[in-house]
């Protein structure tokens, strides 16, 4: 028995399914990308303001004063490098005090540079590139993180009294 459509439609039918086939393929990748990247830019938003609410505790800890005519610092009160716990979900690696004049005080994590380096605000690093030396012992750095690993880091002047105390 024979086809009653002829060869001609046939292919233009194929044809046809192959282009809607082709196009809704597209439009559903498309779709895809564009809330894929959409979610991950939520998800930075979200972490960033985690991170952002940390260095703020963090940073309200810190005890400016005179003594004898010379500005202390004092770190006793600040979560993780004062000797004060965060809660257990937190997720910092490293944290680092520097004084107005960007040399080191006080750290947590990897040994840094003795000069601070960083621009402010918000970066984003590999754990490699934060470390020039590997972890000495009685460094206090988490194992769960792969050497390199993709890092948030915040980078804030610290005031108190309109006064640039140091930068955390």
């Amino acid at each position: 028995m024979r086809s009653l459509i002829p060869p001609m439609f046939s292919r233009s039918r194929r044809n046809l399914a192959r282009w809607f086939t082709l196009s809704m393929g597209s439009i559903l990748v498309i779709f895809a990308i564009i809330l894929y990247f959409l979610e991950v830019k939520e998800q930075l938003r979200a972490f960033d303001q985690e991170l952002y609410n940390t260095t703020q505790l963090m940073a309200a800890g810190v005890e400016d004063g005179r003594y004898q005519q010379q500005q202390r610092i004092s770190l006793e009160d600040v979560p993780i490098l004062g000797g004060e716990a965060l809660p257990f979900d937190n997720r910092i690696i490293y944290a680092r005090w520097y004084t107005p004049k960007k040399q080191l005080l006080e750290f947590f994590g990897v040994t840094p540079s003795e000069q601070l380096n960083n621009q402010l605000g918000f970066q984003t690093i590999r754990l490699g590139d934060a470390a020039q030396q590997s972890p000495q012992e009685g460094d206090r750095v988490s194992t769960s993180v792969r050497h390199n690993e993709m890092l948030r880091q915040l980078t804030v002047p610290v005031f108190q009294d309109k006064q640039l105390i140091g930068y955390l």
